[in-house]
C-alpha cells in the first residue's frame, strides 16, 4: 500500500513542511497530547490505484454496513456508496422503509430494524448474524445537526466520517491492502471530531462516559489499560476493521432492549460507552488502531485548522506572552519559576523594555504580580515607561535583599545583561 505520508506528530523533521508541522504540533499538543501514545497513529492513505485490481482476486471478503435514518440526507451519501468496489457486499440498515426503497439495485442487501439503539444496535444486533462471514468490514452511519449553530461542524464531521472511510474505489482497496500487508493492524477509525469552540475535544473524548465504558470493558472481559487520563481515539461508531478483532464485542448477545428508549440523553448512555469501547476491544485482541485520513479531508481540515490556530496563536501571545512552541513547552516551568521568585522578594523588577519584557508582564498579570520598575542598561533611546511602569537605568537601581530582577530579554542579549548586572554587583536575578 502506498501511504502519501505517515506522520509521527511528536517528531517533525522536514523544514520544507514547517508551516504544516506547526499546525500538527500545536494541534497534537493541545487536543490529543493525552491520548496519542501510539507510534504513527495518523496515516494519509492514497486514493491512487495500487496493486489490487479486484477484491475477489485478492482472496479478500469484505462488507460495508451502512445505517441510515434521515431520509433527506440519503443523496449526500450516495456519492460515497457508489465508490464501494465490486466484490464488497453492501448492507443498508434502516428503521424506515422509505430509505430502504431508495436502494433498488440487487447489489444492496437491505435490513429493516427497530430504531431503538440507533446505529449501535444496527451494528451489534442486526449485523451479528453475518458480520463474521467477512475478513474485513466497514461500519458507517449518517449524522444530523441538532441546531443551526452546529451546521458547519456537522458538515465537516460527516465529511470526516465518509471521506476517511469511503473516499474512492482506489482508496477503499488501498485500505484493504493495508490490512493484508500489516498483520498488526486491527482497525482504522476516522479523524476525531473537532470544532474550535467545542471544548470537550480539547479536554478529551470521555464526556460522562469513563465509568460506563470501564464497566462495559469488565463485562466484555477486556484485559487492557483504560485510563481516564488517556481518552479514546475511536469515536462515532465508524471504522474499517479486521472482523476477528471484534469478536469479544459480540460476546454479549446484544438485544434491542439493552438500549434505552427514545429520546435518549446526549451523553452517559450505553450507546456512548459502546462507541468508545472499540479501540480497547481491538487492542485486547492483540491489534493496533490507527486513524485513516483521505487527502481531500486533510486539505479541507487543515485549511480550517490553520485559521483557528492563527487566532489561537494571537490569543496566546496577547494574553500569556506565548510566541512559539518552545514557549508552550516552557510555560508551566516559567510560571512556577517566577512565582517562586516572588515568594522570596517583596519587589519585582524586570530587565529590558522590549517584546520579552511585555511577554513577562503578561505572566506577571496571571500571577497577580505588579513589577515596581523596568531596568535598562542605558537611558538613551529608551521610553520612560512600559504599560505605566517606570523605566530606570541599572545605575539607578538600588539593590536590597527584598528586591529581585527578572531578566526579560531575548537569549542573544542575556550574556551581555548578566555581565552588566555583575558589574553593578547585582546578583539577585533570574532569567525569563
Amino acid at each position: 500500500m502506498k501511504i502519501l505520508k505517515t506522520i509521527d506528530l511528536s517528531k517533525p523533521k522536514d523544514n520544507d513542511l514547517q508551516d504544516v508541522l506547526v499546525l500538527y504540533i500545536l494541534f497534537n499538543k493541545l487536543f490529543y497530547c493525552r491520548c496519542n501514545r501510539m507510534k504513527n497513529l495518523y496515516t494519509i492513505i492514497s486514493d491512487k490505484k495500487e496493486n489490487i485490481s479486484h477484491i475477489a482476486n485478492a482472496g479478500i471478503t469484505a462488507a460495508v454496513i451502512i445505517f441510515l435514518y434521515y431520509d433527506e440526507q440519503v443523496h449526500e451519501y450516495n456519492r460515497y456508496i457508489q465508490n464501494i468496489p465490486e466484490g464488497i457486499d453492501i448492507y443498508i440498515i434502516s428503521p424506515k422503509e422509505s430509505i430502504l426503497q431508495e436502494f433498488r439495485s440487487s447489489r444492496y442487501i437491505k435490513v429493516k430494524k427497530e430504531n431503538r439503539g440507533r446505529d449501535i444496535s444496527a451494528l451489534l444486533v442486526c449485523a451479528e448474524p453475518f458480520i463474521f462471514k467477512y475478513d474485513y468490514v466497514c461500519f458507517i452511519h449518517d449524522k444530523k445537526e441538532k441546531c443551526c449553530n452546529d451546521e458547519d461542524y456537522i458538515k465537516l464531521w460527516k465529511k470526516n466520517l465518509w471521506s476517511n472511510m469511503l473516499e474512492s474505489k482506489h482508496y477503499i482497496t488501498n485500505i484493504l491492502e493495508s490490512f493484508q500487508n500489516d498483520k498488526t493492524l486491527g482497525m482504522y477509525v476516522p479523524f476525531p471530531p473537532h470544532k474550535g469552540d467545542k471544548g470537550a475535544w480539547i479536554n478529551g473524548t470521555w464526556g460522562k462516559n469513563y465509568s460506563n465504558t470501564h464497566k462495559l470493558a469488565d463485562l466484555l472481559n477486556l484485559h487492557v489499560n483504560i485510563s481516564e487520563d488517556e481518552p479514546p481515539i475511536a469515536l462515532s461508531t465508524v471504522f474499517w476493521a479486521r472482523t476477528c478483532a471484534l469478536k469479544k464485542l459480540y460476546g454479549i448477545k446484544w438485544k434491542y432492549k439493552d438500549f434505552p428508549d427514545e429520546p435518549i440523553r446526549d451523553d452517559g448512555e450505553i450507546n456512548h460507552a459502546v462507541e468508545r469501547i472499540f479501540q480497547y476491544v481491538v487492542q485486547d485482541a492483540g491489534y493496533e488502531v490507527k486513524v485513516a485520513i483521505s487527502s481531500s479531508f486533510a486539505a479541507e481540515f487543515f485549511q480550517q485548522l490553520q485559521g483557528e490556530l492563527s487566532y489561537l496563536w494571537t490569543s496566546l501571545n496577547d494574553n500569556l506572552g506565548i510566541r512559539d512552541y518552545s514557549d508552550i513547552k516552557n510555560y508551566k516551568e516559567r510560571l512556577e519559576k517566577i512565582r517562586d521568585f516572588k515568594r522570596i522578594n517583596n519587589q519585582i523588577y524586570l530587565y529590558g523594555a522590549g517584546t520579552r519584557c511585555r511577554d513577562c508582564l503578561k505572566i506577571c498579570k496571571v500571577l497577580n504580580i505588579n513589577p515596581q520598575g523596568i531596568v535598562v542598561s542605558d537611558g538613551n533611546g529608551n521610553i520612560e515607561n512600559v504599560e505605566g511602569i517606570p523605566v530606570i537605568t541599572v545605575e539607578r537601581f538600588e539593590q536590597s535583599p527584598s528586591r529581585g530582577i527578572i531578566v526579560a530579554v531575548v537569549e542573544k542579549y542575556q550574556e551581555e545583561i548578566i555581565a552588566t548586572l555583575e558589574k553593578n554587583k547585582i546578583n539577585n536575578y533570574i532569567l525569563f
